[in-house]
């Protein structure tokens, strides 16, 4: 009795870990894509109106909102053959695709009948920190409204005139979306005039989202990632957690799924951010306030946890998929 017992927990282990076989290259490529946004800075204004202010609230509702990411493809889609006229659009263009083409890619080892898990994978992607990117590229009043871009010159400013012509064939239309790619344009040269690059805090978008959110939940992934896979306790803690299904415990629920990966990956993120200390041009006063002595003891802890993680070497496959 007690035989059989044990071995349908290793199975029970075996099955979650099957239908698990996709996220570490899943989790690869989102850390991959984080080379296509070196050149892309958020300064701490940004940071702190984003948590503070009217537009930085509705601007953390906007990126979790997927109507607005297909409005956000469609407009770097319409612009696709005047990325010549601004290096700052084109660089962004670019590292949206990247990050799109990296997130599309399917993984040959994902479980033909696992549908739920495939239309999980298209979803959470969308949440990530090219739309907060983008969020504050759209919105020029995060980082200050005085800030004056440079004009487009006359010859420039005439292709692009006969580009809109040409294309709709409706001068009123032309007029119409010449004004609005100019605004474009000014939003894209925020984000590459050199000024405003040397001022800027060099924080990753990903430690952004992470030091602010989820901090219960990302506690929660490091403990049970901690655990070895091929334990029968860590069907137990993902039953406990809601991580899995209740009635079988056999399948993970794709909810869990987006736990147990994104929340994992940032925290990774979140401790290499805090060994590294500071970012520059942050405000080191004494009268640090108490939710961010918080966050700093949080994140303390995190990278604890996954330093212990790193040293376990029953735990390869879990310190693969943090990049380890």
């Amino acid at each position: 009795m007690q035989r059989h017992m044990y071995k349908k927990k290793f199975h029970l282990s075996r099955s979650v870990s099957k239908r698990l076989q996709s996220l570490p290259a899943n989790l690869q490529a989102l850390i991959d894509s984080r080379e296509a946004l070196e050149a892309v800075t958020i300064s701490s204004d940004v940071m702190k109106a984003m948590l503070t202010t009217e537009a930085g609230k509705a601007v953390r509702k906007m990126v979790l909102d997927l109507d607005w990411w297909s409005e956000v493809q469609g407009v770097l889609t319409m612009v696709a053959p005047l990325l010549a006229y601004s290096p700052g659009l084109s660089k962004l263009y670019m590292a949206y695709n990247r990050i799109r083409d990296a997130a599309t890619r399917t993984s040959a080892s994902q479980h033909p009948q696992s549908a739920a898990l495939e239309k999980f994978n298209s979803r959470w992607r969308k949440i990530d920190c090219m739309e907060i990117v983008l969020a504050s590229y759209f919105d020029l009043s995060l980082v200050g409204g005085d800030y004056e871009p440079p004009e487009m010159d006359d010859q420039t400013r005439e292709r692009v005139m006969e580009y809109f012509k040409t294309t709709y064939k409706d001068d009123a239309l032309a007029e119409k979306l010449y004004d609005q790619f100019g605004d474009l344009l000014a939003r894209a040269d925020v984000f590459v005039d050199s000024f405003l690059l040397k001022a800027a805090a060099k924080m990753s978008p990903y430690i952004w989202w992470r030091c602010h959110f989820d901090n219960e939940l990302s506690t929660l992934a490091l403990e049970l990632l901690a655990i070895r896979p091929s334990s029968g306790m860590i069907d137990r803690l993902w039953s406990t957690h809601g991580l899995t299904n209740k009635s079988s415990r056999t399948g993970l629920r794709t909810e869990g799924a987006k736990k147990l990966v994104y929340i994992s990956t940032n925290a990774r993120l979140l401790a290499e951010y805090q060994s590294k200390g500071s970012p520059p041009n942050e405000d080191s006063s004494d009268d640090e306030p108490e939710s961010e002595k918080e966050e700093e003891s949080m994140c303390d802890g995190a990278e604890m946890r996954d330093d212990a993680m790193s040293d376990d070497d029953d735990v390869e496959t879990w310190t693969e998929l943090h990049g380890v």
